[in-house]
Order: structure tokens, then sequence, then C-alpha cells
């Protein structure tokens, strides 16, 4: 099971994807986001480059503008029945706190990624996290939610594939 959500995430975006919804070479209607690395296309909305590529489209410095989809994160919720029952954790050092539990639902609201769960001991049963600087990190074994830059500082959360 956790292959399958590690391969639909860790190879995001597929072909067919990115025709249909990043457009490559379609002007202003191909997604912003949309890049080339080595291994080939990657999606950067929601890594260490987003904040450059909004910033470039705002100065009028990139022909592609769109923001098409809701990249990796829209992957992980439209396939998050695989993530359910998995052991969540959230941890921040300012101030130092450390929860986990049993994941019960992903969802976005209010621009901010929220993880529903049945936390061990005295915690709410929702973490959130806004999306405008949201950074996410897909490994074999886990995929791990934080601020871009300050996630150790101000929380990350990871749920463990295994």
């Amino acid at each position: 099971m956790q292959e399958t959500i590690f391969s639909s995430t860790k190879s995001f975006p597929q072909d067919e994807h990115i025709e249909k919804t990043c457009k490559p070479g379609k002007g202003k209607k191909t997604c912003r986001y949309l890049t080339m690395t080595s291994n080939g296309w990657s999606c950067a909305k929601y890594n260490s480059i987003k904040d450059t590529i909004d910033d470039r489209v705002s100065k009028g410095e990139m022909k592609a503008v769109g923001d098409n989809c809701d990249g990796i994160l829209g992957q992980i919720i439209e396939n998050q029945e695989l993530l359910q029952g998995k052991r969540i954790e959230y941890k921040e050092r300012m101030p130092s706190f450390e929860t986990s539990g049993v994941l019960e639902k992903v969802e976005i609201k209010d621009g901010e990624l929220c993880f529903i769960a049945d936390w061990e001991g005295e915690t709410e049963g929702t973490i959130s996290i806004t999306v405008d600087n949201l950074d996410v990190n897909v490994l074999l074994d886990r995929i791990t939610f934080g601020v871009l830059g300050l996630d150790h500082i101000a929380g990350r959360t990871t749920i463990f594939l295994k």
C-alpha cells in the first residue's frame, strides 16, 4: 500500500496530467510550477522555489503564469484513503511540543492543510499548516509537511507509510 501512495506522489506529475493540466508550450495557460529537472518534469508548487516563481510571475518575467492544480498536495488528498489509519506525528521546537496518533483525514480548508487524527494525549483533533509556504517532501517511508525554511521551528507533520 505504501508503494502505491509513494509512486503516485513521487512520480507526479505524470505525462497525462502534464498534457491535460500543466499545458506545456501553451504560453500564459502553461502552469508556472511545471519545471524540468535532470529526472524529467517536476512540480514546484510546494517546494523551495515556489516563492521565486511567484515573484517572477508578479514582475512579468515569465510567460507561463498558470496556477492549474493543487500540485502534489492534490495528489495526496485525492489518494488519502491510502493514508487513513497510518501513524502521524507532529513536532515543533518553539515551543517544544510533540504528539502522534492515527490519521483520519487530510483536507484543505480556508487556505490551510488540515490533518484530522485521533491524536494521543490532549491535542485537539486537527493540526494545520498554511498552504502559502508549504514544503512537502515525499520519501519511500513517509511524507513530511512543514513551513518552507521553518518546519523544524514552526512545526513538522509526518505521515508514516509503513
